[in-house]
């Protein structure tokens, strides 16, 4: 038994390409803030290798490379993640 289509709405969307950039959905805004965070935690870090490699009493090039296996651990460490979120959902990853 064949039914009718429904008729079809018009868009709501502007169609001269006036879209505002800052009319985005709230997962755009919450992802686009961890990163700000990201890089600024990444950017805090940096200037002060030199007051770490003091306390622990460790060459300029140790805290270079202890800091560039930090950052290549999360590299890896959000690949997987990205992942296993695309497999088993970002609800179950985070839990």
């Amino acid at each position: 038994m064949n039914h009718p289509a429904p008729p079809t709405q018009p868009s709501t969307a502007p169609t001269t390409g006036e879209a505002s950039f800052l009319k985005q959905p709230r997962a755009v805004w919450a992802v686009a803030f961890a990163c700000v965070i990201a890089f600024m935690g990444i950017g805090l870090v940096d200037p002060i290798l030199k007051e770490i490699a003091a306390k622990l009493q460790a060459t300029p090039s140790q805290v270079s490379l202890l800091f560039t296996s930090y950052m290549e651990f999360m590299g890896v460490a959000m690949l997987v993640s990205g992942v296993v979120s695309s497999r088993i959902g970002p609800k179950r990853t985070l839990l």
